[in-house]
C-alpha cells in the first residue's frame, strides 16, 4: 500500500500534478552545486522534495476509492513528525520525515526517512546514523517491527544505488542481509536493523527519481564531444 502510493505520488510530481510548479518555490533547490562530468548542477533538498511528495500523497489518499485499504484504515501521510521516544524537540530531535499512519488501526505506523542521492558520499548518508541506523538509535526511529529508507535518486538508475547501499550497509554491525521481498504487489528490497524497541526491525528500501538542474543524468548521457585534431 504505502509503495504504491509514493510512487503514484512521484507520478504526481513529475506531471506537475500540484496545480504548481513546485521545483519554482523558494526551499525546493540547495543553495550550492554538485558536479556531474565537469558541469555544474543544483540538487532538490531533501525536505524541498518531501513537502510536495507529502502534498501529492494526500491527493492519492483523497482519490482512493472506499473499498482501497487506505480508505478502509482512514490512512494519512504527514511529514516531520515524532519518534514516540525522544529527549529533544524540533530540528534537533531528527522527527520522523515521513509517516504513515492509520487512525483506527494503532500498529499501522511506518515511519520513513529520506535522503537525496547523487555521489558517492550521498550513500554513506543514506547508511549513516542520520540514515539507516536511526533504527538502530537508542531512541529509535520507530517501535514498529517495520520502517523504511527512501532514496530520492537524482542521478543514475536504481540498480547502482541498490548496489552501492548494499555494500556500504552491509559492512555495519547492526545491519543484516539484503533479501528481495514480494511486497506491495511488487519486489522490495528489505534488510533486518537492530532495533533498541523490537530486537529487529525490517527496513524496507525504495528509491523515487527526481531531477537535478540541469539533468544529471541528461548530461551523463550525452555523447562525449570530439576534441578537434
Amino acid at each position: 500500500m504505502a509503495c504504491n502510493a509514493l510512487r503514484d505520488a512521484a507520478d504526481i510530481l513529475g506531471s506537475y500534478g500540484l496545480g504548481f510548479d513546485h521545483t519554482a518555490l523558494d526551499g525546493y533547490w540547495a543553495s550550492g552545486s554538485r558536479k556531474a562530468k565537469g558541469s555544474d548542477v543544483v540538487l532538490p533538498m531533501e525536505n524541498g522534495i518531501t513537502d510536495p511528495l507529502v502534498r501529492a500523497l494526500e491527493l492519492v489518499r483523497a482519490a482512493a476509492p472506499p473499498e482501497h485499504l487506505i480508505s478502509r484504515y482512514q490512512v494519512c501521510f504527514v511529514q516531520q513528525q515524532p519518534r514516540k521516544k525522544q529527549n529533544k524537540l524540533g530540528s534537533k530531535a531528527y522527527t520522523t520525515d515521513i509517516q504513515v499512519r492509520s487512525l483506527v488501526v494503532p500498529d499501522l505506523d511506518l515511519r520513513i526517512e529520506a535522503k537525496v542521492l547523487f555521489g558517492g558520499g550521498d550513500v554513506a548518508a543514506y547508511c549513516g546514523k542520520n540514515g539507516l541506523l536511526r533504527f538502530a538509535d537508542a531512541e529509535p526511529y520507530t517501535d514498529q517491527h517495520v520502517g523504511m529508507m527512501l532514496g530520492y535518486s537524482v542521478r543514475r538508475d536504481d540498480a547502482h544505488w541498490f548496489k552501492e547501499i548494499q555494500k556500504t550497509a552491509t559492512s555495519l554491525t547492526a545491519v543484516g542481509p539484503f533479501e528481495m521481498l514480494d511486497l506491495d504487489g511488487g519486489r522490495v528490497t528489505g534488510s533486518l536493523v537492530n532495533s533498541h524497541a523490537t530486537g529487529q526491525v525490517l527496513v524496507l528500501h525504495m528509491l523515487l527519481p527526481f531531477e537535478t538542474n540541469p539533468s544529471a543524468r541528461a548530461i551523463d548521457a550525452a555523447p562525449k564531444e570530439k576534441k578537434p585534431k
